[in-house]
């Protein structure tokens, strides 16, 4: 007999850890990739290959132009519509996930909205780019190497649906770290050090709380303040850049008072909430530690904790759970499922923890007779906040934090969320609804249209005002010196200043890719040079590997006056930051570069304030038009400043006014 004709084998490289298990097997004479085809599932992946000596003949490629053919944007309609369809189904005992979910008569399914959003863009982001790979080199078998579980699950959905031949390994330490809860505070770092900082700002919560000053006769505020984002503001001062001049018209009135707390996300925002001494902020793990030790909030988290528990054996085996979870022929829950667990059983990072939150912060409210509650950010423990204001009848304001988009989950709803039922024409409350602010303050008329349509809030619900923070534009311009800040930063006067607006990203490719792409520009221009600027919750090690691996060498900084960097530099690219819009505001040249997926969040000032590069072909000459060409800098500007008034409202000095004219509004 002839003999069986051999399929020939395509091996994927997902990750350091699969990268490992290649070159393990290889040393071990398991495998033999003279005649295969190596996938690396990134450029870096496949750079760290060929540091490893290979023989240079081997096929290998990574996966960037497969990526370019995956439509992101319809994934991300997708899975919006699914966010909003599955928790209103009944799933288990003629019950919701949201309704099974209750607690104190409000579901903590909204409490984690937006993370479990968060955990199926990035599985399904791989599991869209699989698939374009799989169909595009039309593969009858693969070899996977990888370190993560749910990667696997994902490649053995898209096996099965192309029928290919799969070996899957998985490196022994695979997800080693998934397995591990969270602490008390959240995903805040491990260690001695988070554990020396926690205590410490447990000890300055409880000095401070209980030599606060208990003053009759004033309203009383419960301001929401974050440690990450607490910066240098100019001309000697700093403070948390999104509440600073709202807590400053607070303070300064003689009828108010303010209660402010103070969250740290990670271990680097808590010390350094230490060293500012940042009295009288009160530090919100010293309320999660005291909740342990009230009798009426441990009873009540434990009860909901035994229900949770009771209800997930059941979800488990939810056929109509698993069935409202499909994503075309892929079984996201088999996917998800290790996540929705830890939402059940978990004590940190889960649903019993929200409700610890909102139990906390409706004592706070209660207790310090809060008059009105102030959010700069309404996910996760602000979320708390709105929602247990609701629950004393006090007001919430919530400020826009970011650029809304139609894929910003935190203030995408669909009407069924947010709002009554009728039966016979009457409205009927219905039960575990979404909790909005009272009211919530915008940038401009259009963020302000994009929460009616998108987010289905109320027209008397939102109010523009401007961003708060750009006040401080207002006072300090004056100050603002491009010799001055170049000199204190080592920069060269000489040169053009291309700042790159990082922010942390769930899929690190995305910034990988562009900072990798960018520094081999930017390397080749002489008279150009790169700043990087970190986002408050980015990882300063990830950067410094990047550079170090490129062997490139520039300035990376955190903490700085924004406006006042943006006031020296010569052009500002980023993938999706915030910072983007506020460059425009500032007349500063953007580039928004999307190598991987295109961010579609500014997408009626696209070509007109702003460029999107989505070829690395481009990018070079799109700097340099930006950077040197005056016909078309003078093009831009005017542009810019006229499509910017639909987003923003000028920069006058009195954003903070017009927010405090809401606050008067609403307190009784």
């Amino acid at each position: 007999m002839p003999e069986a004709k051999k399929i020939p084998v395509c091996i994927l490289v997902h990750d350091m850890a699969g990268l490992d298990t290649l070159n393990r097997m290889v040393q071990d004479g398991k495998i033999k990739i003279q005649s295969s085809k190596i996938i690396f599932w990134d450029a870096s992946l496949l750079n760290s290959f060929n540091n490893l000596g290979f023989n240079p003949g081997i096929k290998v490629e990574h996966i960037e132009k497969y990526v370019k053919k995956t439509d992101f944007a319809a994934m991300r309609h997708k899975i919006i519509d699914l966010i909003k369809i599955f928790p209103h189904k009944k799933i288990l005992q003629d019950k919701s996930f949201i309704e099974l979910t209750e607690f104190n008569g409000y579901s903590m399914w909204w409490f984690i909205r937006q993370g479990f959003y968060a955990h199926m863009v990035v599985s399904l982001k791989e599991f869209s780019v699989l698939e374009t790979v799989v169909r595009n080199l039309k593969m009858k078998k693969m070899l996977l190497l990888t370190g993560s579980v749910t990667f696997l699950g994902l490649a053995s959905n898209v096996a099965k649906k192309y029928n290919i031949q799969l070996d899957g390994k998985l490196s022994e330490d695979a997800n080693h770290a998934a397995g591990k809860s969270a602490g008390m505070f959240g995903n805040i770092g491990p260690g001695i050090s988070n554990a020396s900082a926690r205590l410490i700002r447990i000890i300055q919560g409880f000095i401070r709380f209980n030599f606060i000053k208990r003053e009759t006769g004033k309203k009383n505020f419960l301001v929401f303040t974050q440690a990450h984002v607490w910066t240098n503001l100019g001309a000697g001062l700093r403070g948390d850049i999104n509440s600073y001049t709202i807590l400053r018209k607070i303070m300064s009135n003689k009828n108010y008072r303010a209660v402010v707390l103070d969250y740290a996300t990670n271990t680097g925002s808590a010390w350094q909430a230490i060293r500012e001494k940042k009295y009288p902020f009160l530090p919100v793990e010293y309320f999660i530690f005291s909740s342990y030790f009230d009798r009426r909030i441990q009873s009540k988290i434990s009860a909901y904790q035994d229900k949770l528990r009771q209800v997930w054996p059941g979800l488990e085996n939810s056929q109509p759970l698993r069935k409202s979870l499909k994503y075309g022929y892929l079984d996201l829950f088999s996917i998800l499922k290790p996540q929705i667990s830890k939402y059940f059983t978990s004590n940190f990072d889960s649903l019993s923890s929200a409700a610890r939150n909102l139990a906390i912060m409706d004592k706070i409210i209660s207790e310090n007779k809060i008059d009105c509650t102030i959010c700069s950010d309404e996910n996760g423990t602000s979320r708390s906040i709105v929602f247990a204001s609701h629950m004393n009848g006090v007001p919430s304001i919530g400020i826009q934090h970011g650029i809304i988009h139609k894929f910003h989950i935190s203030y995408n709803y669909g009407n069924s969320d947010v709002h009554s039922t009728k039966s016979n024409g009457n409205a009927i409350k219905k039960r575990n609804n979404c909790i909005l602010p009272t009211k919530t303050a915008v940038y401009g008329r259009h963020f302000r249209d994009l929460l009616l349509k998108l987010g289905n809030y109320s027209p008397d619900m939102v109010e523009v005002t401007g961003q708060p923070r750009t006040d401080l534009i207002f006072e300090n311009k004056r100050n603002y010196s491009r010799p001055k800040l170049f000199k204190q930063l080592g920069l060269d006067q000489n040169r053009k200043l291309v700042v790159y607006a990082a922010q942390p990203h769930k899929d690190e490719t995305e910034s990988i890719v562009a900072l990798t792409e960018l520094v081999q520009c930017i390397r080749k221009m002489k008279d150009v040079q790169m700043l990087i600027k970190l986002h408050p919750n980015d990882n300063w090690n990830f950067y410094e590997k990047i550079l170090a691996d490129l062997d490139y060498t520039c300035a990376i900084i955190r903490e700085i006056d924004l406006y006042e960097l943006f006031s020296a530099a010569d052009l500002l690219i980023s993938i999706n930051s915030t910072v983007m819009l506020e460059s425009l505001l500032m007349d500063v040249p953007v580039i928004q570069l999307n190598l991987r997926e295109q961010f579609d969040f500014l997408s009626e000032l696209k070509g007109k304030a702003f460029k999107q590069v989505t070829d690395k072909s481009t990018l070079h000459s799109s700097i340099r038009e930006y950077l040197f060409d005056k016909n078309s800098m003078q093009k831009l500007s005017k542009m810019r400043r006229e499509y910017l008034s639909r987003y923003f409202l000028p920069v006058d000095g009195k954003a903070s006014s017009r927010f405090m004219n809401i606050v008067n509004g609403v307190i009784k």
